[in-house]
This record gives C-alpha cells, sequence and structure tokens, in this order.
C-alpha cells in the first residue's frame, strides 16, 4: 500500500541519486572489507590462533562477495540482516568490562555497514532486473513500472 517513488524530476536529480548510490556503494564495500580484515588480522596476530571462530565470524561475510561485487540489491538486503547478528555480537563485547578497541571498532564499522546498505537496498533497485540502478534512464525506468503497477494489495 506504499507509494510509487516519483522519476526523477531532471538529470540534475538522477545524478544526484547516481551519486548517493556510488557513495553508499563505495562505504559498504570499505566497511564490509574492513570487518573482512579486522577478523582476518585479528586471528592472524594472535598467539594461538583460534581457526574455527575466524571460520565462523568470516564465511557468513564472505558469502555476500558475489552479490556484492554484482550490485544485487537483495544481497545489501540480506547484508542488513547478517550485520545485525555481527552488531549485537560487538554491542555485547562493547558493554562487557572486558571491552578492547576492537570490539568498539567492530561497533562502529558495523553501524557504518548497516546504514550504508540500507540505502541501495530499499530506495535503488530497478524494479525486478537485481541489480541496483546506477543510470538515469533505470532510474526513470523503475519510477515509471512501479506507478503503472499500482499499489500492491
Amino acid at each position: 500500500m506504499g507509494m510509487a517513488p516519483k522519476p526523477p524530476e531532471n538529470t540534475e536529480q538522477a545524478q544526484r541519486i547516481k551519486r548517493k548510490l556510488s557513495i553508499a556503494r563505495a562505504l559498504v564495500l570499505a566497511t564490509y572489507s574492513g570487518l573482512l580484515l579486522m577478523f582476518t588480522l585479528l586471528t592472524l596476530f594472535k598467539a594461538e590462533p583460534n581457526w574455527p571462530l575466524w571460520i565462523v565470524q568470516v564465511v557468513p561475510l564472505l558469502i555476500f562477495a558475489p552479490g556484492l561485487k554484482r550490485g544485487y540489491h537483495r544481497t545489501y538486503s540480506w547484508l542488513c540482516f547478517v550485520v545485525l547478528l555481527y552488531f549485537t555480537w560487538a554491542v555485547t563485547n562493547t558493554l562487557s568490562p572486558l571491552a578492547y578497541w576492537r570490539d568498539y571498532l567492530a561497533v562502529a564499522l558495523t553501524v557504518i555497514l548497516f546504514s550504508s546498505a540500507i540505502w541501495p537496498a530499499a530506495g535503488a533497485n530497478n524494479g525486478g532486473s537485481g541489480k541496483i540502478a546506477t543510470d538515469r534512464s533505470l532510474i526513470t525506468t523503475t519510477a515509471l513500472t512501479a506507478r503503472s503497477k499500482g499499489p500492491t494489495p
């Protein structure tokens, strides 16, 4: 029962949307890589690395790598769900009296990752192909397609 998005009124508005999507995608990739790098480096530099823990931390994130590379909006949506688990873990550790700097870093990375991934996941799909709309024709086509379909029951 939501309203269909309005098509961009001019080229400037379409360029602004494209710029925001590019920034959001860059932030997602940076924070995603940061989480993977943090987990890997913390495991490598321990006196006795805990490889099973590393696998549990890294594999769920690596599942999203192909979809992020291709720019599928569903990947961004599912990544948001999974990042909430990492956020919960990080906040729980941060509130502990034995909190380390890595816990605060994990909270910051997960908040930025979630916040930047939600925008492409929620508002920038191109009406069914699954890829993020990044040019004016796709954005306009998406808005017009959504209007022609009408509200969902």
